[in-house]
Parts: C-alpha cells; structure tokens; sequence
C-alpha cells in the first residue's frame, strides 16, 4: 500500500475537527477578546464565545517583544514548555501543523512523500538552507534521525524515534528514505517534531543555536534577553515580516501581565486562568488559545516508590479528585474537565474508562483500608506556578479533599528548573504535570509522554504487574495505519492507565498567550508551539 503526499489515514476530517470545540474560522484558532464563560455541574468544560483574528494588509519591519518565564534551552529535541517562544523561530522540520486543517501533519521542508506501511520518502524543497548559509538536504535528515536515536542525550525524540525507525539514507541530495521496524502509523507527526539542526552546529546547539526557521539567534544573556533576528534566505516567500524577536526572561506572572498591559511588551505565555477572565475586556490585550484536547493537566503518581507502587493505593487517590471543583476554583471553569486525555466526540475516545471513577471519599477510605492503610499517609505534591498556572489552587483544594481520608499532602512549589529536574530524576511523590503535545493520534503521546511511554519512563511504572502486557498492546496499536484496526487496542490501553492510575487525568489544558493589541496575523498551532513567522505589528 501506497500513499502520496497525503497524511495518514487516521481518522476521518470530521472525527478530527471534533477534538477543538468551538472552533473560530482561521483553522480553528481562536482569539479571544470577549469570553463568556459558563460551566454547569457535570459539563465537560467551560463554553468560549470567540472570533477569529481578523488580519489587514501585513506591515514589514519591527521588533517583537515576547515575555519568557525563565532560562531558555535552545536544543529543539528537549520540547521544554518554557521555550515555546523559541524552538519555531531558530528551527524548522519536514512537516508542521500550520496547515489549514491544524489537526494533521502539513509540509514545511518537505515538498512531496510516498508513503508505505514500513516506509517513507521524502523529497525536500529546493533551495532551502540553514542559519549557517549552507544549503539543507537529504544527508541531514538522516544525521538528525541518527541524533535521535542516541540514547545519550536524554532527550524525549529517543523514545519516539527509536522505537520506529529502523534505518534512514539519503538517495540524493533531495531525497531520503526511512526504512521502519514495523507498521507505523504516524511517520509524519513523528517529523514534525524533529526540527533539523546542521550536523556540524550540534555539539553547540545549546549555545549557539543553527536552524532554518524564520528568524536566527542574534544573542543571549542568560536571565535577561534573547534576541533573535530576521533570516534573509527563510524558505517561504517575504517572510518573516518582523525585522527581529526579543525574548525578555520575566519570571514573575504579575510583573509580565505588567509588561504587556504597559506596551512594554507584545506577547505573555501561559496566562493564568485568573488573568484571562480579568482581561478579557481590555482593549490593550488579544487573548487566544487553541481548541481543547490536546493537551491536558495531569498529576502523576511516582509508582517506584511507596505507597503509590500500591495499586489500591493509587485507586483510592483517583477517588479523591473534585474535577468540577478543582475546575471552578483553579481554572475559573475554562478548563473542560476530563478523566481521559479525549474528548467524547473524538474518534478515540473510550466512555467506559471516561467514567470509572466519581468523587467518592467513602470509597476511597474503603480501598486506603484494603492497602492496609486505614489511617492515611504523609506525601508530597511537586508543582510549579510558572509552569502551570493554577496548580497551587489545585493543589489546594485537593488537599483538603485528601485530608478527609487521612492523607496529608504537603504543597512544595518549585522554580521552573528545578521542576522539570527533579521530576526527570524520579525526586517526588506526586508532580502537578501537563501533558500532551498537541496531536490526536494515541501513539504519539504513548511513545513520548513522560509518565506513558515504555521506555525511560517518569512515573517509574516498569516493575508494575501490568507493564509487559502495557508494552505489548503500545506496539500493538501502532502496528497498522487503520484506525479500526487500532481502536480497540487503544480502548484496552485506556482502560489499563485508568484502572492502574498512575496518571490522574483532571482537565483540558487551554494554553492562552496574551498579545498587544498591536500584533496582526498571529497562528498558534495545536501543538502548542508560537511561531512568528508570519505575525506582524502594526501601527
């Protein structure tokens, strides 16, 4: 079976739109300057009244100003939430989701591919270079590929990449062709997160970055500013209108929110629910997000250590979530809350582990007592309210639930380096998490997703009586490009990560970035990343 420059077949246009409720125009990217909000009990999630941002004739020239929450990583393979203002300004890749339909896999690099079951060419565009002058072709997807590969960078694209493809070599100067170990039904996706970095820029990446997006590094100083300028050879005609883009570190919320009410800055990542709801009406502001189910909040329960290598144990936890509540008093009811990581309209979703557990203290108690822990426990919840604003609140109004039986949570909040660290290195009880990289398919966070995937797995679930079978049925699923073929497999998977519950699923996760009134043309993607590329100021 062959295909020809068309994505997979995964499920159908319909099935797909259906994962973003209330989708604007504009593929379904949403600006929101006057949200009405209203979440009834037992609703999925909150109702946003949108429009879609309304663009006018593009104005060349200007520095961008945008507000980061703290030190920047410059290697693309890491995907740190902190450095979605940068890795699509330095880097490109085969494909991205700036298509008109934002929900599959568009080509970015890449001018055509044929697609098989365990194969895919790829044919790239001429005339495309890197940030350094030189030219890009077909032998540098391959060392990408093999860079992925290395399980020593410790770098999430090993699980993805590793586990799929067998081999890569370039057949011309233009063309490459991926050999895979089995059926893989998301090849493309796959691409879309490996943004390529010249063979010989990689030992430096993280100081000096190399890439082809829109725009090159210009300079850094660590804590204060990056400054990223217009790269003259980008590979889409007269873009990047914006002459350069500042990237100024502001860790505090409040002093950023200041900034970009100011005019002192253009653009805010991950507004807090309370600010969103707060600004909606400010004429200085543009607020705008993508469609819910992409990405999601979690918490996730460290199974390698006690008490939550006890499946009772992590059962009667699962009991103690209020989502409606948590819902109401963290995310100001924007947030559709969720057991699972699907929306009910999605192709994938599972209805039966949507609904195993209700807010139910009583069996809770009744579970703490079979684990032979009738009297609770001590534990701690890590969380970052840079990273996830309203996971103090959560983590408050959980813990109150907690302590009705007999778990005593402990709140440690954390900066934002030491958040991703220590969680990496296994040193928590519990880590408040988002989770989720903007795609539909399953097997794109199964094979990725810290707390899912099989291998380097962060919730330490590898000596869980369930792992083997887990494993299997990960294979399984992505062992064929039809959907019905795969969905009872992902229904099983679904219903083992609700019945073992290592992860509590608790709520769509709506990202939303603030914008000066003055930034025009601004596309978030649904896989949560900002590129400005195309974005530009007005008057």
């Amino acid at each position: 079976m062959t295909r020809k420059s068309a994505p997979q077949h995964r499920l159908t246009r319909r099935q797909a739109l259906q994962a973003g409720a209330g989708m604007g125009a504009a593929g379904g990217l949403l600006a929101l300057d006057s949200l009405g909000v209203s979440a009834s009990s037992g609703s999925t999630g909150a109702h946003l009244e949108a429009r879609a941002i309304q663009d006018a004739t593009p104005r060349p020239g200007g520095n961008l100003i945008a507000a980061g929450t703290g030190e920047i990583r410059f290697d693309p393979y890491f995907n740190f939430v902190p450095a979605r203002f940068v890795y699509s300004q330095l880097f490109g890749a085969l494909f991205d989701y700036r298509g008109e339909d934002p929900l599959i896999p568009h080509p970015q690099l890449a001018e055509s591919w044929e697609e098989t079951e365990t194969e895919l060419v790829v044919t790239l565009k001429e005339n495309i270079f890197f940030q350094n002058g030189r030219a890009i072709v077909a032998q540098d997807v391959v060392d990408n590929i093999a860079r992925a590969k290395d399980p020593d960078i410790g770098h999430y694209l090993f699980a993805v990449l590793d586990a799929s493809v067998e081999s890569a070599e370039a057949i011309d100067d233009r063309t490459v062709r991926i050999a895979y170990k089995s059926v893989h039904p998301v090849k493309l996706d796959d691409l879309a997160a490996l943004f390529l970095i010249p063979a010989e820029a990689m030992e430096d990446v993280d100081t000096a970055p190399v890439g082809s997006g829109p725009f090159e590094f210009e300079s850094y100083d660590s804590g204060d500013a990056l400054v990223v300028k217009r790269f003259d050879e980008y590979w889409e005609p007269n873009l990047p209108y914006l002459d350069s883009v500042t990237i100024k570190i502001i860790p505090d919320p409040a002093a950023r929110i200041a900034n970009l009410l100011s005019g002192d800055v253009d653009a805010v990542d991950a507004l807090a629910s309370s600010d969103v709801v707060r600004l909606q009406d400010d004429d200085r502001v543009q607020i705008v997000t993508v469609p819910p189910g992409g990405v999601w909040y979690a918490n996730v329960l460290n199974s390698g250590k006690p008490p939550f290598d006890n499946k009772l144990v992590r059962q009667a936890i699962n009991y103690t979530v209020d989502r409606e509540k948590i819902n109401q008093l963290a995310y100001y009811s924007l947030s559709p809350v969720t057991q699972t990581r699907y929306l009910p309209d999605v192709f994938w979703f599972n209805e039966e582990a949507e609904n195993l557990y209700s807010y139910d203290l009583d069996r809770a108690r009744e579970l703490l007592a079979e684990a032979g822990m009738p009297d609770g426990f001590e534990t701690m919840i890590a969380i970052s309210e840079t990273v996830l604003p309203g996971s103090r609140a959560m983590a408050q109004v959980w813990q109150q639930d907690l302590a009705e039986v007999g778990i005593e949570l402990t709140i440690e909040e954390r900066e934002q380096g030491p958040f991703y660290d220590e969680y990496f290195a296994g040193n928590y009880d519990i880590q408040a998490y988002g989770l989720g990289d903007g795609r539909i398919d399953p097997a794109t966070y199964l094979l990725s997703g810290s707390p899912y995937r099989p291998n380097d797995n962060k919730a330490f679930i590898d000596g869980q009586p369930f792992f083997d079978e887990y494993v299997q049925l990960i294979a399984d699923g992505a062992n064929s490009i039809d959907p019905e073929v795969r969905k009872p497999i992902y229904d099983r998977i679904q219903m083992i990560i609700a019945e073992e519950g290592w992860v509590i699923t608790t709520a769509f996760w709506l990202t939303f970035t603030g914008l000066s009134s003055r930034v025009q043309g601004y596309r978030p993607t649904i896989a949560g990343g900002h590129y400005f590329g195309d974005a530009w100021l007005a008057e």
